[in-house]
């Protein structure tokens, strides 16, 4: 689905008359796509280079998890979609004159069959959890995985989400991977990825949750989930909904996981999870942790 607005970049004294092009479904519970900002006649006040910054914001309903928007033709610019359906873009140096606004839904495993996108969860707030899988086989179940008989390897991203730069690093990588221009990063390994694990502080941004940190330039999620949890010392205790809701997809994984925790400092930490027999009514995992 694509929303097309016409717009204009232009100064404070000049006026735009333009007409809006929207596509979108007449029911409101159909999947949806809906931008309200720009507007349509719409001026925005460029700069003395000439060049502007536009925000493109709207909701997007059962339509996916990302959206991307570009200005005149240009090159796409990729946003998330927030737990109550809400989207922000942001397009950078944009040139002045009149040209269309093009924003549309996007969602990698329609792209590729190699990607399967699920939800492990649901955030103190409400919020999905997301979860995708990247495999040749397309072994997107524990059973499936543990019979393609390949290393599953999970990538955990934003667990402080103010750290959020192997959420991007991921996002770029499972891009390429859904673009067709890196085959073989499949060829040994069944890739599971989760995005963003701190749903609910991911969306508290600031430009003061990490000041000393260097970008991103609207700010940063915060480091504990709303309730105060900090996700990353919390496994053990399990107190934080979050955490519970990924214990008990880790008990109905595959027998053995290689865990990739990607904070933001000295590197990502490596962690083996197996599964052992229960005992006593407990399912005990050996977890080996090294850099």
């Amino acid at each position: 689905m694509r929303y097309r607005v016409l717009t204009a970049l232009a100064g404070l004294a000049v006026a735009a008359a333009l007409a809006a092009l929207v596509t979108c479904p007449a029911e409101a519970s159909a999947p949806a796509l809906r931008v309200t900002s720009p507007q349509a006649f719409q001026v925005v006040q460029r700069g003395a280079d000439g060049r502007a910054d536009i925000v493109v914001r709207g909701v997007s309903r059962g339509l996916g998890g990302r959206v991307q928007a570009r200005w005149a033709g240009g090159s796409w610019s990729t946003g998330g979609v927030s737990g109550d359906g809400s989207f922000a873009v942001r397009l950078r140096d944009c040139p002045g004159g009149q040209a269309t606004l093009e924003v549309r839904s996007v969602r990698l495993e329609k792209t590729s069959p190699f990607l399967s996108l699920s939800f492990f969860g649901t955030s103190a707030e409400g919020r999905p959890m997301p979860l995708l899988v990247a495999s040749k086989e397309k072994a997107f179940t524990p059973e499936a995985a543990a019979k393609a008989g390949k290393p599953v390897v999970l990538v955990l991203n934003g667990i402080h989400s103010g750290e959020i730069d192997g959420k991007d690093a991921c996002l770029i990588l499972l891009r390429d991977m859904a673009l067709g221009n890196r085959p073989d990063l499949l060829d040994t390994v069944t890739l599971l990825v989760v995005p963003i694990y701190n749903v609910d502080g991911h969306e508290r941004v600031s430009k003061w949750n990490r000041p000393n940190q260097d970008g991103p330039l609207e700010g940063m999620g915060f480091r504990t989930t709303t309730m105060g949890y900090d996700l990353n010392r919390d496994f053990l205790k399990a107190d934080a909904p979050e955490t519970r809701a990924w214990i008990e997809g880790q008990d109905r994984s595959a027998k053995k996981v290689t865990w990739i925790v990607r904070p933001s400092g000295p590197g990502p930490v490596r962690v083996t999870v197996e599964a052992r027999a229960p005992k006593a009514g407990r399912d005990r995992k050996t977890i080996i942790i090294d850099r």
